[in-house]
């Protein structure tokens, strides 16, 4: 495989890895406000973890099944940049949506916590991918 192919797939992989963990951020917020449980904490940690998860394995076994390789983690180092560049990507997209949803800007420790999630939650996922599912096709 060519080496832009393989830029191309590690940043549309990141890319989608933050989209995602906006994307689940958002939904646990509206679950957790919409029963008028507080956000933040264990709980809700673990419902943001298995949003995020899930969802990336759904899509995951979907691009599989179009027989695509969009998604495959080639080795350690693809995995681990892939990790780095949705985390690069995130303060590109969440500060201005925090500042359109709460009308002023995040903190800088709001964005560590995010990227805290985003280790785990997105090198769970890659892991997943790499490690499970990849062996498996």
């Amino acid at each position: 495989m060519g080496r832009g192919r393989t830029i191309l797939r590690i940043l549309l992989h990141g890319f989608f890895l933050m989209s995602l963990n906006l994307f689940s951020i958002i939904v646990s917020i509206v679950l957790f406000r919409s029963v008028s449980i507080a956000e933040g904490g264990l709980m809700h940690s673990a419902v943001l973890l298995l949003i995020n998860v899930s969802v990336y394995l759904l899509v995951l076994l979907l691009i599989r099944n179009m027989k695509s390789d969009v998604m495959d983690i080639d080795d350690f180092s693809m995995l681990a940049i892939t990790l780095m560049i949705s985390m690069a990507l995130l303060p590109l997209f969440y500060h201005p949506l925090y500042f359109l949803v709460r009308g002023y800007w995040s903190s800088l420790g709001n964005l560590v916590l995010v990227w805290t999630f985003q280790i785990v939650a997105n090198g769970l996922c890659l892991v997943l991918n790499h490690f499970w599912l990849n062996k498996n096709g």
